[in-house]
């Protein structure tokens, strides 16, 4: 728990400035996030393999929102050090480049999610995956068609319909176990 409000308090606030110049993943906040992120990963892992379900789905949610809070800001903090677009804030929203970059990154976690869960047949993960899809697909049709200019709303719906066919064809829903 302690790990999971750091990781939340430095994904929010820490713009990743010091003396040294930034360099995705190994620097010191992105490298210690991701390790504390491991941890927590590590730590799950006996409530992820449960066999209640209902605990399985829970556990899976909140890692899959730490993670996705981990690797969005990751994206922000270098977007904010290399091009100078907003970090965590009310002009992030705004900004048609954060926009298309997170919706790009969360239609591949999905793609992943769902791609791993499809190979190991793990069903609790690909409705995790087809939930954060169905997030991407709420983005685009609030968010980014009603903010973004005609660029890079082009770019973001080819982006995430490609990567949804992809999913398609190759995660499909994995069987129900039988007991």
């Amino acid at each position: 728990v302690l790990g999971s409000g750091w990781l939340v308090w430095v994904s929010l606030h820490a713009l990743g400035i010091w003396a040294l110049p930034y360099i995705v993943i190994v620097n010191p906040i992105d490298l210690i996030s991701i390790l504390v992120f491991g941890f927590i990963v590590v730590a799950m892992q006996p409530y992820l393999l449960s066999q209640q379900r209902g605990v399985q789905l829970f556990n899976g949610t909140a890692l899959l929102g730490l993670g996705l809070l981990l690797i969005s800001s990751l994206l922000l903090r270098m977007l904010h050090h290399y091009l100078g677009l907003p970090y965590w804030s009310e002009q992030a929203w705004a900004s048609n480049q954060v926009q298309m970059s997170l919706t790009m990154l969360w239609a591949i976690v999905a793609l992943v999610l769902m791609l791993l869960a499809s190979k190991k047949v793990l069903r609790y993960v690909w409705m995790i995956g087809a939930a954060v899809l169905a997030t991407v697909i709420v983005k685009l049709i609030f968010l980014d068609l009603s903010h973004s200019d005609t660029i890079t709303r082009i770019i973001s719906f080819i982006g995430s319909g490609v990567i949804m066919l992809v999913i398609g064809y190759f995660a499909p829903l994995p069987p129900k176990l039988s007991h």
